[in-house]
Protein backbone atom coordinates (compact mmCIF):
# COMPACT_ATOMS: atom_id res chain seq x y z
CA UNK A 1 0.00 0.00 0.00
CA UNK A 2 1.23 3.48 -0.84
CA UNK A 3 1.80 5.95 1.94
CA UNK A 4 -0.80 8.77 1.92
CA UNK A 5 0.53 11.92 0.23
CA UNK A 6 -0.16 14.15 3.21
CA UNK A 7 2.09 11.97 5.37
CA UNK A 8 4.82 12.16 2.73
CA UNK A 9 4.62 15.94 2.81
CA UNK A 10 5.51 16.11 6.51
CA UNK A 11 9.17 15.40 5.79
CA UNK A 12 9.28 17.97 2.98
CA UNK A 13 7.61 20.61 5.15
CA UNK A 14 10.12 20.04 7.94
CA UNK A 15 13.05 20.06 5.48
CA UNK A 16 11.85 23.43 4.19
CA UNK A 17 11.91 24.83 7.72
CA UNK A 18 8.15 25.36 7.77
CA UNK A 19 5.97 24.65 10.80
CA UNK A 20 2.58 22.99 10.48
CA UNK A 21 -0.09 25.00 12.24
CA UNK A 22 1.97 28.21 12.22
CA UNK A 23 2.90 29.08 8.67
CA UNK A 24 1.46 26.15 6.72
CA UNK A 25 -1.56 23.89 7.08
CA UNK A 26 -1.59 20.23 6.12
CA UNK A 27 -4.91 18.44 5.82
CA UNK A 28 -5.28 14.97 4.37
CA UNK A 29 -8.11 12.61 3.57
CA UNK A 30 -9.10 9.13 4.74
CA UNK A 31 -8.44 9.65 8.48
CA UNK A 32 -5.90 6.82 8.61
CA UNK A 33 -4.46 5.84 12.00
CA UNK A 34 -1.10 7.27 10.84
CA UNK A 35 -2.76 10.60 10.06
CA UNK A 36 -4.39 10.69 13.49
CA UNK A 37 -0.97 10.03 15.03
CA UNK A 38 0.54 12.86 12.94
CA UNK A 39 -2.22 15.24 14.09
CA UNK A 40 -1.61 14.31 17.71
CA UNK A 41 2.13 14.88 17.18
CA UNK A 42 1.45 18.31 15.65
CA UNK A 43 2.74 17.27 12.22
CA UNK A 44 -0.65 17.62 10.48
CA UNK A 45 -3.44 20.15 10.89
CA UNK A 46 -6.27 17.69 10.29
CA UNK A 47 -7.81 15.02 8.12
CA UNK A 48 -11.26 14.16 6.85
CA UNK A 49 -13.06 10.84 6.71
CA UNK A 50 -14.91 9.60 3.66
CA UNK A 51 -18.26 8.72 5.18
CA UNK A 52 -18.81 5.33 3.53
CA UNK A 53 -22.17 4.81 5.28
CA UNK A 54 -23.60 8.03 3.80
CA UNK A 55 -22.05 7.17 0.43
CA UNK A 56 -23.73 3.75 0.45
CA UNK A 57 -27.10 5.22 1.42
CA UNK A 58 -26.89 7.88 -1.29
CA UNK A 59 -25.99 5.24 -3.90
CA UNK A 60 -28.93 3.05 -2.93
CA UNK A 61 -31.29 6.05 -2.90
CA UNK A 62 -30.10 7.00 -6.39
CA UNK A 63 -30.56 3.44 -7.64
CA UNK A 64 -34.11 3.36 -6.26
CA UNK A 65 -34.91 6.69 -7.93
CA UNK A 66 -33.48 5.41 -11.22
CA UNK A 67 -35.48 2.16 -11.10
CA UNK A 68 -38.63 4.17 -10.35
CA UNK A 69 -38.02 6.34 -13.41
CA UNK A 70 -37.17 9.42 -11.38
CA UNK A 71 -34.44 11.91 -12.18
CA UNK A 72 -31.03 11.04 -10.78
CA UNK A 73 -28.34 13.70 -10.38
CA UNK A 74 -25.10 13.03 -12.23
CA UNK A 75 -23.14 14.11 -9.14
CA UNK A 76 -24.17 13.33 -5.59
CA UNK A 77 -22.31 15.29 -2.93
CA UNK A 78 -21.47 13.56 0.36
CA UNK A 79 -19.87 15.77 2.99
CA UNK A 80 -16.57 14.72 4.50
CA UNK A 81 -16.42 14.18 8.25
CA UNK A 82 -13.70 16.39 9.80
CA UNK A 83 -11.25 14.57 12.09
CA UNK A 84 -8.58 16.18 14.20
Amino acid sequence: MNRPRALCLIQAIKAAGRIVGQDIYLVGIDATPEAIDAINAGDMTGTVLHDHISQAHAAVDAAIRYVNGQRVETYIWIDYVPVG
